[in-house]
């Protein structure tokens, strides 16, 4: 009996992800699902597709969490925007 054809190992592709944009007002760090990711303003942070959290810190203050969905349509043309205000403590989502 001949043995299988040899076949070759499916190639894993890495994980989807969209862009996220961040400003915060001053400027601040961003947390993305309690793991920092830099510094704002930043106009496309890569996040895996699916749903998160953020918030931003900035001299020991800190927003409340937003909850947020990535697609992949988040391109860098099309990105997710999210900014916060710490005068006025407000998110503002473009």
């Amino acid at each position: 009996m001949a043995a299988p054809p040899a076949t070759e190992p499916v190639a894993v592709t890495p994980q989807e992800s969209g862009c996220l944009s961040v400003n915060a007002v001053p400027f601040a760090k961003v947390y993305i699902d309690d793991r920092p990711a830099g510094y704002t303003p930043k106009a496309c942070l890569r996040v895996p597709v699916g749903e998160h959290r953020a918030y931003f810190v900035m001299d020991g203050q800190r927003s409340p969490e937003r909850l947020f969905r990535i697609t992949a349509r988040h391109t860098a043309d099309t990105p997710m925007r999210m900014s916060y205000d710490f005068n006025t403590r407000r998110f503002s989502d473009q």
